[in-house]
């Protein structure tokens, strides 16, 4: 056998290893989080669009302004969120670290890490009609010591 083969379950064990490790690794400032996740739910329920658009991502906010987040707001449906509460943090993992390219700039940034944020969210529709939904999720990321709103929607299983 030759050195080369034997190395192999090694490393890959190691690397296997590495991966578990970076997908129990603890969330930076959870606190920094949870405090822009009520922040961005609180501009978003106020339809304060300029200043959701300040806590999303930077390829988000490079490529959009607050006047197209109101437009694909409305072209939603207009849902106002009418009470929410973290229920959960969970780390996205090692996949999720490292340079991220800006589509409309092909600008980097590096994400120093990332979160799944499940949330019981309670929203309400123009006409009145309200909705809960107990295992709402999004997306955070974690850049230069700042946590910014990558995406809703996501499942909660990806974490």
């Amino acid at each position: 056998m030759s050195c080369r083969r034997a190395w192999v379950p090694f490393l890959v064990s190691l690397a296997a290893c590495a991966q578990l490790t970076a997908r129990n690794a603890p969330v930076p400032d959870e606190a920094a989080l949870k405090q822009r996740v009520d922040t961005f739910y609180r501009a978003t329920a106020a339809a304060d669009f300029a200043a959701a658009l300040k806590l999303m991502s930077p390829g988000i906010q490079r490529c959009s302004t607050a006047d197209q987040l109101k437009h694909d707001w409305q072209a939603q449906g207009e849902i106002k969120f009418v009470s929410w509460k973290v229920r959960e943090i969970r780390p996205k993992g090692a996949e999720w670290g490292g340079p991220l390219e800006i589509d409309c700039t092909h600008d980097r940034v590096v994400v120093d890490s990332a979160a799944m944020v499940v949330m019981d969210v309670t929203s309400q529709k123009p006409d009145g009609r309200q909705s809960r939904d107990k295992h709402h999720c999004d997306g955070w990321l974690y850049i230069s010591g700042e946590w910014y709103w990558s995406g809703g929607g996501e499942s909660c299983d990806e974490a």
